[in-house]
């Protein structure tokens, strides 16, 4: 069994456009990137000889102001190592993002005021090669 923390930091791009959907005329266009630390959680779990359990968790919540950020990345894998420098693996990852900022917040640089939220999930299936 290995157990890890850490600490990292994810930046997010964010390109938003808001259109009148009958004419197309275009209202608001605004791109940032708006960076967010996280801390992070890693367990691998030895079942049998070269079948790993392996768990990665990754988060971090935010408030600055009338902004508000927040990530969450998970992902539980099976990982078999066919040979010594090549193992393959079966996840299943989700990730939820989002950046919120109020009415009446001036922050140098950023004009923007309202809700992104990002979130997907699902199977992966993958290789991996070590050296």
């Amino acid at each position: 069994m290995d157990l890890g923390i850490g600490i990292g930091l994810y930046g997010m791009p964010i390109e938003a456009e808001i259109r009148n959907a009958t004419t197309g005329e275009q209202f608001l266009s605004e791109d940032f990137i708006a960076p967010l630390p996280v801390f992070a959680f890693r367990g691998d779990f030895l079942i049998i000889p070269k079948l790993f359990f392996k768990l990665n968790i990754d988060f971090f919540y935010i408030e600055i102001d009338k902004f508000t950020g927040d990530i969450t990345d998970a992902r539980l894998a099976l990982e078999y190592n066919i040979w010594e420098h090549l193992g393959v693996g079966l996840a299943y990852d989700t990730f939820a993002a989002g950046v919120k900022a109020e009415e009446g917040t001036d922050w140098p640089g950023i004009d923007f005021i309202g809700k992104i939220e990002l979130e997907y999930s699902g199977l992966m299936l993958y290789a991996k090669l070590y050296f």
